[in-house]
């Protein structure tokens, strides 16, 4: 519940300083960036005061922790900066071959679907856990249930993509304006 809240702080705070920089002080593009850099700050700020709190860390820190961290958490660096390259890869192709209105259009239909993916990703960071605990049982009933309530779910989630696109229009209209509505297919 906690993770959940301060990723749920996280969005919240990186909504509301990227439509401040945004829209009130018209940074543009650079006040989306400034937005999300400021809410990860304020996140990893608040985590790092929690977990001194919960006495999940201490200092100074002992050499054998810091080289266990390191040997754990260095080989992950390439992967992270893998995952970014491919990220923010489609725009580059968009930009490429659409113009950078173009990748504007693109990323307002994204930034929609971003809140499905939202929404799944909080879903399944608590699920998975449980759901791994839960297995380990060899309950066959339960193991049913489960099955059950898993396709059930992939229907919810394709019924709310569905409905994006059936409303991507007045979605749209109102959260962008009339100038992107050409997002409403992409979406």
């Amino acid at each position: 519940w906690q993770y959940g809240a301060l990723r749920i702080a996280q969005a919240v705070l990186d909504a509301i300083a990227s439509l401040g920089l945004v829209l009130v002080l018209h940074f543009g593009w650079e006040g989306r960036a400034g937005g999300v850099a400021l809410a990860n700050v304020a996140v990893a700020a608040i985590a790092f005061v929690l977990l001194l709190g919960g006495r999940w860390m201490r200092f100074p820190a002992r050499r054998d922790d810091v080289r266990a961290a390191l040997r754990f958490g260095l080989p992950l660096v390439p992967h992270l900066a893998s995952g970014m390259v491919l990220a923010l890869f489609d725009r580059f192709l968009i930009a490429g071959t659409l113009g950078l209105a173009g990748v504007g259009i693109y990323m307002v239909a994204v930034q929609v679907g971003m809140a499905m993916g939202l929404v799944t990703d909080a879903f399944n960071r608590a699920y998975a856990p449980w759901l791994l605990e839960t297995i380990k049982l060899q309950d066959a009933r339960r193991d049913l249930r489960i099955v059950r309530w898993t396709y059930g779910y992939f229907v919810v989630l394709l019924a709310a993509a569905l409905l994006a696109g059936l409303f991507a229009e007045p979605l749209l209209r109102l959260l962008a304006g009339e100038q992107y509505l050409v997002a409403a297919p992409v979406i």
